[in-house]
């Protein structure tokens, strides 16, 4: 995800210990505002996770996820993994 200020990495995976888990961090710039992520199940999305301007996190628990909802603010538009 690029923005003005800088860019994050989007990335939405299942462990092998089967937990569902997303991520976004920020790789370069000066975004200040924080990051956020949900899991993504089929078509339901799950709790927004807030994090720092540096990284958000959220497991979703022993499920497979289908994806992640990302985003680079709390006012941005998020994308999908």
């Amino acid at each position: 995800m690029t923005r003005s200020c800088g860019s994050n990495f989007l990335h939405s995976y299942n462990a092998a210990s089967g937990d569902g888990i997303a991520k976004t961090s920020k790789t370069s710039g000066t975004c200040a505002g924080r990051l956020s992520v949900a899991a993504v199940k089929g078509t339901l999305v799950g709790v927004r996770v807030y994090g720092t301007n540096s990284i958000a996190t959220v497991n979703a628990g022993p499920q497979t996820i289908t994806g992640g909802r990302h985003w680079g603010c709390d006012s941005c538009g998020s994308q999908y993994t």
